[in-house]
């Protein structure tokens, strides 16, 4: 009993997830910037260089 209950309760939430809204749906394509020559950072490249930029300005030391 627990269980479907458990089954129940965690299906609902996927239900709402993909419930059907009022509002303005949008979608974007990175397409046509990189067919312009942009490249994007890696996460790994964005990381480096927010800490880069907290040193600079002095939030954060490292040892």
């Amino acid at each position: 009993m627990v269980l479907l209950l458990l089954l129940w309760k965690t299906e609902c939430k996927l239900c709402l997830r993909f419930e059907q809204h009022d509002r303005p749906y949008y979608e974007l394509s990175t397409a046509k910037i990189k067919s312009l020559g942009f490249k994007f950072k890696t996460i790994q490249e964005m990381f480096d260089d927010c800490i880069t930029s907290l040193v600079a300005q002095g939030h954060l030391s490292i040892p």
